[in-house]
């Protein structure tokens, strides 16, 4: 993508999010900031950016769930390189809220694009066990999203991931008194314990809806 292409998208989304604004998300000094105000729909003389800085400020915008499926489709040409350069800056994160961020969002788009395992082992490589953490969080908030990305992952994956991972803490999921839970528990062990013959993503998170 040349960097009119770049631009004529940001058009877009700025239009259908008008605080988007690419000076938040790129790391420019205070007096940058004050000798201007960028948009990609202003009139005004643009700073020119490189492709790699299109590629940060996509990076981080794209994970943020509010953004997440403007940007996928947007920029869907160009998803690899902003997976890639997720990944590769995700490395040298020392903040745990901010990698689970990515985390979960490289998690939440494989039902759209199943080929992106490449992407998601990478990720995984040299990481701390993600689902070590299942209900020993504060939050049961936090346990959900973890068990639904668990989900996620084995029903896709099946092969790579259900020894990648110690999924004994889920049969304490069984006895959740939260049903969903409870739910993703028993459909995640089916999964390990090679119960299931579900085939359909989307049939199957439905049947949750009728418990």
């Amino acid at each position: 993508m040349d960097d009119s292409s770049y631009k004529n998208l940001f058009v877009v989304l700025n239009r259908n999010y008008p605080e988007i604004n690419i000076d938040n998300f790129l790391k420019v000094s205070k007096n940058e900031q004050k000798n201007r105000k960028l948009t990609f729909v202003s009139k005004k003389k643009e700073t020119n950016f490189k492709p790699r800085d299109y590629h940060q400020f996509l990076s981080n915008l794209i994970v943020e769930p509010k953004y997440t499926f403007e940007v996928m489709t947007l920029f869907k040409p160009i998803l690899p390189l902003i997976l890639s350069f997720l990944i590769e800056n995700s490395s040298s994160l020392k903040n745990e809220n901010l990698h689970d961020k990515i985390t979960f969002f490289l998690i939440k788009i494989i039902p759209y694009y199943e080929n992106t395992i490449e992407f998601i082992l990478k990720h995984f490589q040299n990481k701390k066990p993600l689902m070590d953490r299942f209900l020993k969080q504060k939050s049961e908030e936090k346990d959900l999203e973890l068990i639904k990305s668990a989900y996620i992952l084995l029903f896709f994956y099946p092969t790579e991931f259900s020894k990648k991972f110690n999924w004994s803490s889920f049969y304490k999921g069984l006895e959740s008194k939260n049903k969903e839970i409870k739910w993703y528990s028993s459909r995640c062990l089916s999964i390990l314990l090679k119960f299931d013959n579900t085939s359909n993503f989307v049939n199957d998170t439905n049947e949750l809806s009728k418990l």
